[in-house]
């Protein structure tokens, strides 16, 4: 039965006497943030889980609430790659992988023989003149894969799976990242204008905001002043422990002292809410991570 919270003397009291000290830079707000995204997506598997209580779920919140230590693997993501980078024979791999069905798979497999014989013709001695082996082979593949077998058809990387995260098996990575030719013969202009026209074309077919700007200490003083974190930590036990916390006893615990012209539920139901669910989300974690990488270096974290 779902108990409700009437009173802010009923709240629990990890919140009454925690002190929400205000992150005083970017790696901060990054530990602030990934913790309670990596255990707001936790605790809402478990929710979902038939197989797991509610007395599961309250105690992996407890566990969110202690003190966390630096090295905690959590805070380490898989995003040290660069936002314009040369292709390594990893990412090769797994492109070369990416081929899912049986023609394609039949295709490659042809194209590697046919890339070897290549090779040996061009390393015998001989004029300008491929063998009878090697044309009786680029005649046959170019017969059987032509056009209307749709070996121009873009490639996109088609293990894009959310659950492949790991290292040497995700192209992707944390962010998502797609094969690119960019044709160096052209003036800087024009390449960098094509980019940004394929850059908007493909976030828009993916339904993706693009982001304008990396993150400023004035997204940090706004997430501060709006106390996401507050309101995160809240929601989060409460749904949790299958509690209700009325928005007026919430409001009036998170902002005890709000000035003359400033409605506290207002901005809890308005902004702060909105603001949490947009900024515990594995991709802003990941935006704020690669940031860190390039801003400061590979071990901003300290380890």
């Amino acid at each position: 039965m779902t108990t409700t919270i009437k009173s802010v003397a009923d709240l629990p009291d990890w919140f009454k006497e925690k002190k929400y000290t205000k992150p005083s830079n970017a790696v901060e707000w990054y530990r602030e943030i990934r913790k309670r995204q990596y255990g707001m997506d936790a605790i809402h598997y478990m929710m979902s889980n038939p197989n797991i209580t509610h007395h599961h779920a309250s105690e992996m919140c407890a566990i969110l609430h202690a003190p966390i230590g630096d090295g905690w693997p959590f805070f380490w993501m898989n995003q040290y790659n660069y936002p314009v980078e040369d292709m390594s024979k990893m990412e090769l791999m797994y492109l070369a992988a990416c081929f899912d069905d049986d023609e394609s798979k039949k295709a490659h497999a042809g194209y590697v023989e046919l890339i070897k014989q290549y090779r040996i013709e061009m390393t015998e001695p001989r004029s300008m003149v491929f063998s009878r082996k090697y044309t009786e082979m680029l005649t046959s593949f170019l017969d059987k894969y032509s056009e209307e077998n749709s070996m121009d058809e873009l490639l996109y990387p088609t293990l894009d799976d959310t659950s492949i995260s790991h290292l040497y098996l995700s192209y992707g990575r944390a962010l998502k990242g797609y094969p690119l030719i960019i044709d160096t013969q052209y003036d800087d202009q024009t390449i960098l204008g094509y980019v940004q026209l394929w850059l908007t074309e493909r976030r828009k077919e993916n339904g993706e905001k693009a982001a304008k700007r990396p993150f400023t200490q004035n997204d940090f003083d706004d997430w501060a002043y709006f106390k996401i974190r507050e309101v995160a930590d809240l929601d989060t036990w409460a749904r949790a422990n299958d509690v209700k916390i009325l928005d007026k006893v919430m409001a009036a615990a998170i902002w005890p002292s709000a000035g003359d012209g400033v409605s506290p539920i207002d901005m809890l139901r308005t902004t702060s809410r909105k603001k949490v669910k947009e900024i515990f989300q594995i991709d802003i974690c990941a935006r704020l991570y690669g940031q860190l990488v390039l801003e400061i270096g590979e071990n901003f974290l300290g380890e």
